[in-house]
């Protein structure tokens, strides 16, 4: 992995991001860059089972990463007591890896369980009735919208954390960045199943038609196709470019 500035030279056939957002960013660094390829995240699965889910709300996220330690405490100090307050009974189960004493002192509060790495993830989903993603600052497509949408798990979503989606909210997926507007866009949710129904399907449709990989081969053909290989080469030179925070890292392929 490795940093560059806009005066650094690359030398690459092409250069792969996960989100318009992404590109964006690398385009005000490197005005007249060429050959930007966009492929999203890759992800298939099933639809959830139709069952009748308990309040529960899940978030996942590796706390190594920053914005997942930002996004759950925000959440919690800002958007956890008035939900509880519209939703009595309501849990909230936090998911994954590497949790330290402030994530894990979170269980102490009502209706929250820590319950750091599990080994399979898919029965957390399925119990869950809403996935938030309360993400402040990053950038990318984010793996826990991803894997949700995909599911027909209805979100709620910061705009960071909606990025490679285009979604619209209320349709697809439930964006907001303020305290109150995400709290409300839960309860709503929570209190009305049949409206998170509709939601989650919707939200699928999206996924589906850009993360699947029917949708993502498309994309990796025709990048290849316009790398435009000669016959004498075997291999092409591509550099993923990640947005992370302040900084763009690369790895080159």
């Amino acid at each position: 992995i490795g940093f560059f500035s806009g005066s650094q030279g690359l030398v690459a056939d092409g250069i792969v991001i996960v989100s318009d957002e992404d590109a964006t960013g690398l385009r005000e660094e490197i005005p007249d860059l060429e050959s930007v390829f966009y492929i999203p995240n890759i992800v298939s699965g099933s639809v959830r089972p139709d069952i009748k889910r308990d309040l529960v709300l899940i978030f996942v996220g590796y706390f190594k990463h920053a914005p997942n330690k930002d996004g759950i405490l925000w959440f919690v100090e800002h958007c956890w007591p008035r939900i509880q307050e519209r939703v009595p009974g309501v849990i909230l189960n936090v998911v994954g890896g590497y949790a330290d004493n402030a994530i894990k002192d979170l269980s102490k509060l009502e209706g929250i369980r820590v319950l750091g790495y599990v080994p399979e993830m898919q029965p957390y989903l399925d119990e869950a009735a809403v996935s938030i993603a309360p993400l402040r600052f990053g950038a990318g497509m984010k793996v826990k919208v991803t894997e949700a949408l995909m599911g027909a798990m209805p979100v709620v979503s910061t705009t960071v954390g909606a990025q490679g989606f285009n979604a619209v909210s209320g349709e697809h997926m439930v964006i907001a960045d303020e305290p109150l507007d995400f709290a409300k866009g839960v309860v709503e949710l929570l209190q009305h199943p049949e409206r998170a129904e509709a939601m989650g399907r919707s939200g699928r449709a999206l996924c589906e038609k850009i993360c699947s990989p029917e949708a993502v081969g498309v994309r990796l053909n025709d990048m290849v196709k316009t790398c435009c290989l000669p016959s004498t080469r075997k291999m092409i030179s591509l550099r993923l470019f990640i947005m992370k925070c302040y900084f763009y890292g690369y790895k080159a392929v």
